[in-house]
């Protein structure tokens, strides 16, 4: 292990710093414990280049093919690699240590370390957990009203939200300057009902962003980012955003991400508790599962509890023959194997029975930051992540699975920590709205004229990726409802970006006539 390990691993939140030994000629690098600081090296000459920003990278990089594949596979960049050929990042928790010209990549920090379960009666670990949650949004809130929290309406940011509210009732030296709520009439999108008992109950700024959609015009050119995201493409509503912030003082937002990953729901639980003998705990695990998901125990089983027994080489075949490769993508594309492997890795499980679960969060907490890309990571602003503090992920870790996971009722240590804090109407809830999916679809047919164009000269074409004509008969379908606009709304958020970082900004001049982006109530 690199030296001063011991030290770093001990450090809570979002940092990367690299430290270099001038006498010896050695660097070392660290990366926080979930990736949220970016942190990228390339060697060059003998040497190496090391940064926060990629653009230092730019000139001498072409596109990376396996970052690509990855990209239009999950709808991210991987946690080691980059957009750019031989630029690579620090993996989360991890140092990058250099001497002599040669490198290498150790681990500081694992999530699964010393995780066992405790024995805790629900009341003792709700107060635990209360008390982490509070510190947790205590250390990320500033002096005055510059700090705002993203509020969708669901367990965790209304969590977030209300303990912000709270503290500003204690605390007379600040308090949480408001909330941020996306709003869309789409689906299950519109969570403004949940949204609005947090705003009433602690009387908070409320700004809401309503309708926005992808592609969508305001009158200036897309902006040019380090790294491709999934949700690119909704520059308009990011921007919006900004400039509300801004006007009422904002400089940082607080967001609810964390718990989905370190309390997942799963069936891996029903291994661990027969790995210890508990039979009858793991087969009432596997009976909600199944009732749960509105699935069937010969379904279950090979899935679930089967399937994480096989060594992960034999768990990736297996999974591989069940990927289906979208027929836009050319046949010669030269990382059609990386699309599948990366398909495949988030359903690949590491562990052995007595830790799978465990084991899952913490290969989903690796790749944590890569996935809250976005609005998140707008140029300024500056996005805090108080429910992945690490005192309070490692305790939830080692919570008894009762209280981690309830598939009628998700978190429950959650639930129980925030009574009397949060509104009862969120607490109770047990729906989760989808604020992507079918604003996508609808974008699709509304933007097809931008999206042609941009297919017409098409970066991911000229590199050997896609077939336009096929990608935009997949549009369509996608559009009518006829086929799902996952890969084709990953490609295509990666075509964008790649279009701007090219040059070819003809695709976006042609504006559609809109409402006013705050005002709108488009369908």
């Amino acid at each position: 292990m690199p030296p001063g390990n011991h030290a770093v691993q001990d450090l809570d939140g979002c940092f990367s710093f690299a430290v270099l030994d001038r006498n010896a000629g050695s660097l070392l690098a660290f990366r926080d414990h979930c990736g949220l600081a970016a942190l990228y090296w390339a060697e060059k000459h003998d040497g190496i280049l090391i940064s926060d920003s990629l653009q230092v990278f730019e000139r001498n990089a072409g596109f990376e093919h396996h970052t690509i594949a990855e990209f239009i596979a999950t709808g991210r960049v991987g946690v080691r690699s980059t957009i750019w050929h031989g630029v690579q990042q620090v993996p989360p928790a991890c140092a990058l240590g250099w001497q002599d010209g040669r490198h290498t990549v150790e681990r500081f920090f694992q999530w699964t370390s010393g995780v066992v379960g405790a024995s805790m009666a629900s009341d003792e670990a709700a107060n635990e957990c209360r008390r982490l949650m509070f510190d947790a949004v205590d250390a990320e809130m500033d002096q005055g009203s510059s700090t705002w929290a993203d509020l969708s309406g669901g367990h965790d940011s209304s969590s977030v939200a209300s303990i912000a509210g709270a503290l500003s009732r204690q605390q007379s030296y600040r308090r949480l300057g408001g909330t941020v709520t996306f709003v869309d009439s789409l689906g299950e999108g519109d969570e403004t009902a949940f949204a609005k008992t947090v705003v009433d109950q602690y009387q908070l700024d409320w700004i809401r962003v309503h309708n926005p959609w992808p592609w969508q015009e305001d009158g200036l050119p897309p902006p040019e980012t380090d790294s491709p995201t999934r949700d690119y493409p909704y520059w308009a509503r990011d921007r919006a955003v900004m400039r509300e912030l801004a006007a009422r003082g904002g400089t940082n937002v607080m967001s609810g991400a964390g718990p989905d990953y370190y309390l997942p729901l799963t069936a891996t639980h029903a291994l661990d508790r027969a790995s210890k003998y508990r039979f009858g705990e793991a087969a009432a695990i596997i009976h909600e599962w199944t009732v749960q998901n509105r699935t069937t125990f010969s379904h279950v089983v090979p899935r679930e509890l089967l399937l994480p027994l096989l060594p992960t080489c034999v768990q990736s075949a297996v999974l591989r023959r069940r990927v289906k490769i979208p027929r836009w993508i050319r046949q010669d594309f030269s990382a059609r194997r990386t699309f599948v492997d990366a398909q495949v890795a988030r359903d690949v499980i590491h562990g052995w029975p007595g830790s799978l679960s465990a084991e899952r969060a913490g290969q989903r907490l690796s790749e944590l930051g890569s996935a809250l890309e976005g609005w998140r990571k707008t140029a300024g602003l500056e996005v805090r992540h108080p429910l992945l503090s690490v005192p309070l992920v490692q305790f939830c870790l080692a919570l008894d699975h009762r209280l981690r996971t309830n598939y009628r009722r998700p978190k429950p240590v959650l639930r129980f920590a925030m009574r009397g804090i949060v509104p009862a109407t969120v607490l109770e809830r047990v729906t989760k709205g989808s604020l992507v999916l079918p604003r996508v679809c609808w974008a699709l047919n509304f933007e097809r004229q931008r999206i042609a164009a941009m297919a017409r000269n098409s970066v991911l074409a000229d590199l050997g990726v896609i077939e336009p004509r096929r990608l935009l008969t997949s549009v369509d379908a996608c559009a009518s409802g006829l086929d799902t606009a996952r890969h084709v709304y990953f490609a295509l958020s990666l075509e964008t970006w790649l279009s701007v970082k090219a040059g070819r900004g003809d695709a976006f001049a042609a504006a559609v006539e809109v409402p006013p982006f705050m005002k709108g109530s488009n369908p």
